[in-house]
């Protein structure tokens, strides 16, 4: 069997919106791309079932460590699944499941990140504030806030300028959002400049070549993050989820004690922050000891993902 140390592990960034792939060591992931997929479509057994109409392409021919990410609080149970179906549908020589959180303090700890601090996570399916203390996940001290980027795309740019919830459609708002969307630092009196003044208004043009004007959605959109009531959710926005620990900007400091230093670290490629960190991890020598190598896999079954990996 080939040994890790010889081969560039694979690192996968598997998130619920986009996956991004790519070789331990590299700066940037070498693909992107959205965590869809076509049906129907023919994978594993049935696939083989169906050999003599199809042209098979296995996507790892070879025997390949690999290095996943995991949402904090991931339920055992889908741990213990994907480490099964990978093991048995790929060729790979080893596995490691690492949390998200941790993955993105390893990159923190490249920019001399010493201190206690929260890592932030509002991905497209739920938003995490995760404690790092030492380079070390609390799970204890993980909270979680079922609102998302995702969600909010929908609700707040969506529906309002006439678009339904199509993958298409969906795509047209995610890049409206990244392109006019922005966090008002005194929301009322954004609220009250946008009702009496057009000086907030930008215009989005479409792929069809038309344009449409998008007023006070440009900030009500992130507001939501903070205020989630706006569209009827019980639960703190994440500034008051922060502030439990005692973390980030304009909105914090009028909760925290004086006493307390705010400072919010935002890197300009924390867009792949988690693929970066993994990238780091599956770099080091230490790397082959964390992996699941396949004769424990065999000796252990999926539950050795519980032992192994953070």
């Amino acid at each position: 069997m080939t040994d890790v140390e010889q081969i560039k592990p694979l690192m996968f960034d598997n998130g619920i919106g986009w996956i991004k792939v790519g070789f331990a060591g590299n700066d940037s992931p070498i693909a992107i791309f959205p965590s869809v997929v076509r049906c129907p479509g023919h994978t594993g057994d049935e696939a083989h079932s169906k050999s003599k109409n199809l042209t098979l392409k296995y996507p790892i021919e070879h025997e390949q460590p690999i290095l996943l990410t995991k949402a904090p609080l991931n339920p055992k149970a889908n741990r213990e699944k994907t480490t099964q179906t990978i093991f048995k549908m790929f060729n790979i020589l080893a596995i490691y499941a690492a949390n998200q959180a941790m993955l993105s303090s390893t990159q923190a700890a490249t920019q001399q990140v010493s201190k206690p601090y929260i890592v932030l996570d509002s991905g497209d399916n739920v938003t995490h504030a995760v404690s790092i203390l030492e380079g070390d996940v609390q799970p204890h001290a993980i909270l979680r806030l079922d609102l998302c980027k995702g969600d909010l795309v929908i609700l707040h740019l969506a529906r309002p300028c006439g678009y339904s919830t199509t993958t298409a459609e969906r795509q047209i708002v995610r890049d409206m959002k990244e392109k006019l969307a922005y966090i008002a630092l005194d929301y009322e009196q954004e609220l009250k400049t946008a009702r009496t003044s057009s000086n907030v208004e930008k215009n989005y043009e479409l792929p069809d070549g038309k344009a449409i004007t998008v007023g006070a959605k440009q900030f009500d959109y992130p507001e939501v993050l903070f205020r989630p009531a706006m569209i009827g959710m019980d639960g703190p926005g994440i500034h008051e989820i922060i502030n439990n620990y005692i973390w980030v900007d304009h909105e914090i400091t009028a909760l925290s004690h004086s006493s307390i230093t705010i400072k919010v670290i935002a890197p300009p490629e924390r867009k792949y922050s988690i693929w970066v960190g993994g990238s780091i991890l599956a770099s080091l020598g230490t790397f082959q000891d964390m992996c699941i190598s396949k004769a424990e896999y065999d000796e252990s079954a999926p539950s050795i993902v519980h032992d192994k990996c953070i």
